[in-house]
């Protein structure tokens, strides 16, 4: 389950078909005061296709963007064989973050695939 307040891509938008390199960032208020963890969700692939992911930070909206985090490709033959749910998690110190979508092969098509951070409770264990 995601937080709405901090989707990086939404399944509102269009099927991830090509790169989606200069997105806008998203206001998280402030640098992570605890380790946070992104899910990054693609629900199909078809053909021969890879999909690179990357969270970026910055200090400020409009500035210059800097790698954060940096998901295992994601390829036609996992998504097939079920492995649709990516994470990775970590500690951010900028105010504002932004992901990357480096889509490669013939005409890809990844679906309504979704980034955002994962809710979990304060306390709670996370089992991602």
């Amino acid at each position: 389950m995601y937080d709405n307040s901090l989707m990086l891509r939404t399944d509102a938008e269009a099927d991830l078909t090509a790169d989606e390199l200069a997105r806008a960032g998203t206001d998280f208020g402030a640098g992570d005061v605890r380790p946070l963890t992104y899910q990054l969700n693609v629900p199909e692939a078809n053909a021969a296709v890879t999909l690179d992911v990357k969270i970026q930070m910055c200090d400020t909206l409009a500035g210059t963007y800097v790698d954060f985090l940096t998901f295992e490709q994601v390829t036609t033959a996992k998504i097939t064989a079920g492995q649709k749910t990516y994470t990775r998690t970590g500690v951010c110190p900028k105010r504002f973050r932004r992901a990357t979508f480096d889509v490669g092969g013939t005409t890809p098509d990844f679906g309504k695939t979704t980034l955002g951070v994962e809710l979990v409770e304060e306390g709670a264990p996370n089992t991602s």
